[in-house]
């Protein structure tokens, strides 16, 4: 009579099978988003406009990108931080406004100097106001040291008269970008202080990557115009632990239990 030997198969492997299983089989759900930047351009200062270092940004004008975050105010071509009321849902007054009334066709820059990089955006927002509805603003990001514009341009319609009136319909005033990497979505964008501020055109390949790395605002009015900006928001999907632990907390009790 022929002897047939069985293995004994480990029984911790068998667990390890299932657990594996059960996380492969866990239903499919949304990844969890949360808001992860905010920036509202306080002003505390009452009756008093604030240059744009006051919040950490930096701003340029025309196409030499001449530096305009440390200027003060009077005539001419100005951007920098409001006194007035923004959007009243802030934590202060202020907003970001840029007024062109020495050069009819004039663009802007704006950029935030204290930004955190940003994994996996899912959705930019910002209100904007505007007192002319051909003005148009562009959403400017950072990605592995190189900045794009969308290529999509934000304007207002109807037009934004007044500091109170921006206040007043703060709450229809929002846009959203849809954040994506596709080549579509964005144009090249040239920022050099002192030198170069300029569009460029669509991209031919996408993002290299989705970690934004910076973000800002890019204007361009062909008359003269008072431009309020606020509430920039950025979403991203941010980690869920939970999920994580279904899986791993077994695994570790394994590893715990093996080792004994």
């Amino acid at each position: 009579m022929s002897c047939v030997k069985y293995r004994q198969v480990n029984p911790m492997i068998g667990l390890l099978a299932i657990v594996i299983s059960l996380g492969m089989s866990l239903p499919a759900t949304a990844a969890p988003t949360a808001v992860v930047y905010t920036e509202h351009f306080n002003n505390p200062t009452p009756s008093t406009n604030l240059n744009s270092s006051s919040v950490g940004w930096s701003t340029y004008a025309g196409s030499t990108a001449v530096d305009k975050t440390n200027d003060g105010f009077g005539t001419g071509n100005q951007i920098g931080i409001s006194w007035f009321t923004g959007d009243p849902a802030g934590p202060d007054d202020g907003y970001l406004f840029t007024n062109n009334s020495s050069t009819p066709a004039m663009t802007f820059g704006a950029i935030d100097n204290t930004f955190t990089p940003i994994s996996q955006p899912q959705q930019i927002s910002w209100i904007m106001g505007n007192s002319v509805t051909t003005t148009t603003v562009r959403l400017l990001v950072q990605v592995s040291g190189s900045w794009y514009a969308s290529s999509t341009a934000y304007s207002t319609n109807p037009a934004i008269s007044s500091g109170s009136s921006f206040t007043t319909n703060a709450g229809s005033l929002g846009h959203t970008l849809n954040f994506s990497t596709a080549a579509a979505g964005w144009q090249n964008f040239t920022l050099t202080p002192g030198s170069t501020m300029a569009l460029g055109s669509v991209l031919g390949a996408d993002l290299p990557t989705d970690e934004i790395t910076g973000i800002g605002f890019y204007i361009s009015a062909s008359t003269t115009t008072t431009v309020r900006l606020d509430t920039l928001a950025v979403t991203a999907i941010v980690p869920e632990p939970a999920s994580a632990m279904l899986v791993a907390g077994p695994l570790l009790a394994l590893g715990m239990r093996r080792k004994r």
